[in-house]
């Protein structure tokens, strides 16, 4: 059969970190799941909401993918396996005393941990293996670093598949510079000298820092999407003027929300004022449009401008549709596009480590995840249930974003801001007909951050501007553009869909067999 070149998707293999003994942080009575969960068992508050089956579901997801996607010709993954990060490594990020008092975790009685479980109102579980984990987490990343900095590899070989009337083509040889890292318990809440919010050890931040410290980067940016803040990484950067970080979570003051940290005028201190920025949604219920136009109007302009020599990314995917936690509603397709937006910004040959923070519904996360690995492996996103048989549905016109391989659209400098929104644009496009879509306290949010930023000299260069919203009547707008809210899903079906049969694993209580609602 003959392929048109422009059908061609040149696939990118990129590093896959996954490790078993992370799953050995469990709650101590923890029994593994014979199958989901139902979602309003998931909601009940003995539910151990941080659980090892995350990681492992990714794991089966990413699995499933390669093989939907190159069968048994070869792994679109390079294999990374985690190694502890060492004391020092830790204290990059924590201080000694916080590191002692997490290293006798493992000399604990079953009773003792109990009770330090139940003092923490299900913020935090611990078990002997906690720390442990928590510092292959960290090792992980530093693995990911050392994988993704070095210098690429010149031997390339080309496998190809054919798909309907679609062939790609896959450089499984190649030396990737992107990682992908599938960690837990997470971390950008693990302060200096306490761990919160399921975290025990801030892996980002001591990623950042070693990179640093051994010269594999100059400039780094944490681009953190969970929905929450993570305070600890803000603690741990706030004065570091070789950091950029960029941090989207809900926050408001009159209705707190965790980690109740993330102002917008928390810029940075010292001399690296300007180098934290907060986009801090007042409410939740924010969508595709809402982030698209933060990224659009004020993230992508930044980090452009700032072109750093690496980009970790705090994937968070608590801020998807149908999170327990998170009360937004992003869609995997968005994940895909918001993953390509930050390659296309920061230019293909410039590393980056993608590392799963938050995210908890065992059914959502899987597609979001999806949808972060395949703009990673350079390939256009197409809904496909995990449950589904069959490959994917590739379309050329289904790339995010023109291929680096087109002579007349090579990546550069110049080129990166317009290439990056351009990914963005069936979710965000500066035209008053799509700001008025958008809803008016997100419009507050991101515009209030622009005009920080903008009075910031680090940045008076970058032209920013604020998003308009027409002063229409209400009617017009109703008859005009349609007031509703976006639909939630463009592509994403309800994600709910479950087998007929579910297990529920929390307390001995709860261990019977039930039909689905």
């Amino acid at each position: 059969m003959h392929h048109h070149s422009k059908n061609v998707l040149h696939a990118e293999p990129i590093h896959l970190l996954y490790d078993k003994r992370m799953l050995q942080h469990r709650p101590l009575d923890w029994k593994e799941p014979a199958v989901f969960p139902r979602y309003r068992d998931e909601a009940e508050n003995d539910y151990p909401i941080e659980n090892p089956e995350r990681i492992k579901v990714l794991y089966n997801r990413l699995c499933a993918l390669n093989q939907r996607l190159v069968g048994c010709n070869g792994s679109l993954y390079r294999q990374l396996i985690a190694r502890k990060a060492t004391k020092e490594e830790v204290l990059l990020a924590h201080s000694e005393s916080q590191y002692d008092r997490l290293h006798q975790l493992e000399f604990q009685t079953d009773d003792e941990l109990r009770e330090m479980s139940n003092d923490t109102q299900s913020d935090m579980y611990y078990c002997q293996e906690s720390f442990y984990a928590a510092r292959l987490a960290a090792g992980g990343l530093l693995e990911c670093i050392d994988a993704i900095c070095s210098s690429p590899s010149s031997s390339e070989h080309m496998g190809s598949t054919a798909t309907g009337s679609h062939s790609h083509q896959f450089r499984f040889d190649a030396k990737p510079n992107k990682a992908l890292a599938l960690v837990r318990p997470p971390g950008h809440h693990a302060c200096q000298s306490k761990e919160m919010g399921f975290c025990f050890i801030d892996s980002v931040v001591i990623a950042a820092k070693y990179a640093l410290a051994n010269k594999k980067a100059k400039k780094v940016l944490i681009l953190d999407w969970d929905i929450h803040d993570g305070n600890a990484t803000a603690e741990g950067t706030i004065e570091n003027e070789n950091i950029f970080r960029v941090d989207l979570h809900r926050y408001n003051p009159k209705h707190p929300f965790y980690p109740f940290t993330g102002s917008p005028r928390d810029v940075g201190n010292g001399k690296a004022r300007g180098l934290n920025l907060n986009v801090a949604w007042s409410k939740g219920g924010m969508g595709n449009r809402e982030y698209g136009a933060a990224f659009y109007e004020l993230i992508l302009p930044l980090i452009t401008d700032y072109q750093p020599d690496l980009v970790i990314i705090s994937c968070g995917l608590d801020a998807a549709m149908g999170d327990l936690l998170g009360d937004c509603c992003l869609t995997p397709g968005f994940f895909h596009a918001m993953t390509r937006a930050v390659i296309e910004a920061v230019g293909p040959d410039t590393p980056i480590l993608s590392a799963l923070e938050g995210g908890y519904t065992i059914s959502v996360i899987p597609d979001c995840m999806e949808g972060v690995t395949l703009a990673m492996l350079n390939l256009p996103y197409s809904y496909s249930s995990g449950t589904n048989s069959g490959f994917y549905q590739f379309t050329a016109s289904g790339a995010a974003a023109p291929s680096p391989d087109d002579p007349d659209q090579v990546w550069t400098p110049r080129n990166a801001l317009a290439r990056s929104r351009r990914v963005l644009s069936q979710y965000y496009v500066r035209l008053e007909s799509v700001s008025l879509q958008l809803e008016k306290s997100a419009v507050r949010d991101i515009n209030s951050s622009i005009r920080i930023f903008e009075a910031i000299r680090r940045w008076k260069h970058v032209p920013l501007k604020s998003i308009r919203v027409p002063n229409t009547s209400p009617q017009i707008i109703g008859q005009k553009h349609g007031r509703q809210k976006q639909p939630i899903s463009d592509e994403w079906p309800i994600p709910y869909a479950r087998p007929k049969i579910y297990m529920w694993y929390g307390t001995e209580a709860h261990h019977q067999k039930t039909s689905a609602v």
